[in-house]
């Protein structure tokens, strides 16, 4: 049986905008993995994360871009975990294993972490078309990068910087856009994998209910179906349509 609870919080400090988060877990085990029976086990973790944004506006034309704002948003956090001692065993063969694990996702980790996360994203906003009316594209340019630090790694062995991973994404047209992944290595800036995806959806509405009400004139109790709501009705429909939606979509992906 698992159990959890968090409290967040969003504040203002000047330009910078806080999330301080606090985060508890308990489980009750009939019997561990140890073979003890009836044991309680709790953890908690917190993090706190700043983020602030920096605005560019172009406001005079140039052919029909009306007008364009660049929207760049850093982010930082930092998320700390305890290591908690009466969460682990040594087995007879003197390994140390988890004491409340394989009961699918119910488990709590004794691990102590320590955490950076960094991102950085890009939105561009464009006003596009004829001067007396022109079309706002929110988000036409959309570019996300993220990486880790694990600030416990010297002490374990490890690369202390995860794989920088960005996304972008562009949606030139509407009911479509074209997205893009990138996987770089932080140390030799190689690109390890990559992924590409677009497509497009249509919708709209036919004649169909009309039809096949149209198809019942000469049935008995045709008119009762004809006036009825709870027959070929749904709500936010009326009896002279249905709707109708058709998407495609295409994706491509590569690692190295």
């Amino acid at each position: 049986m698992l159990h959890s609870a968090s409290l967040s919080d969003t504040r203002r400090l000047g330009p910078l905008a806080l999330q301080p988060r606090l985060a508890v877990q308990g489980v009750y085990y009939s019997k561990d993995q140890a073979g003890d029976e009836n044991r309680v086990g709790g953890a908690w973790n917190a993090s706190l994360g700043a983020n602030t944004q920096i605005f560019g506006t172009m406001t005079h034309s140039i052919g029909p871009l009306r007008a364009l704002r660049h929207v760049i948003t850093p982010s930082v956090g930092f998320s700390y975990q305890p290591r908690i001692q009466g969460l682990s065993f040594t087995d007879t063969s003197g390994v140390r294993r988890l004491r409340f694990s394989g009961v699918g996702d119910i488990g709590l980790s004794t691990f102590e972490q320590r955490n950076l996360t960094f991102s950085l994203r890009n939105d561009v906003h464009v006003k596009w078309g004829a001067a007396d009316r022109p079309k706002i594209i929110n988000s036409l340019i959309s570019a996300n990068t993220t990486a880790n630090y694990d600030l416990l790694a010297k002490r374990q062995g490890r690369r202390a910087l995860s794989d920088i991973q960005t996304s972008l994404i562009l949606r030139p047209i509407e009911r479509s856009d074209f997205s893009f992944s990138f996987t770089h290595d932080p140390y030799t800036l190689d690109l390890k994998a990559m992924s590409a995806s677009t497509g497009f959806q249509l919708q709209g509405t036919s004649r169909a209910a009309e039809d096949s009400i149209q198809a019942m004139s000469d049935e008995p109790g045709e008119a009762a179906v004809r006036t009825s709501q709870n027959y070929l009705v749904n709500e936010g429909l009326t009896s002279t349509s249905l709707p109708w939606r058709v998407g495609f979509a295409v994706n491509l992906s590569g690692n190295r």
